[in-house]
């Protein structure tokens, strides 16, 4: 078995947030693979809508309301806003 430094990614400000980007990627990191372990992508089904994906992963699965909330909104991202402006320059 390698061994090597140990690097101890649970640091936490007063807020209970990791200090740092990195210990906040592996944080994000170790909570996506406990959500794929618990409720694998290829189990869901094809879900497009966040509330009803919400409502399987708390009945089918067991998650809680607001973990089950988190992975719905990381399976289906909340497409962004076009800009007004931005509007005028489509052509039709």
């Amino acid at each position: 078995m390698p061994l090597g430094p140990f690097a101890h990614l649970l640091r936490r400000d007063d807020s209970g947030r990791p200090l740092t980007p990195a210990e906040r990627e592996a944080e994000a990191a170790a909570d996506r693979l406990a959500f794929e372990l618990l409720a694998p992508v290829a189990e869901i089904g094809a879900v497009t809508d966040r509330g009803a994906l919400v409502a399987r992963l708390t009945t089918v699965f067991g998650l809680p309301p607001e973990p089950a909330a988190r992975y719905a909104a990381m399976l289906l991202p909340d497409v962004p806003r076009i800009d007004r402006a931005l509007t005028r320059l489509i052509v039709r």
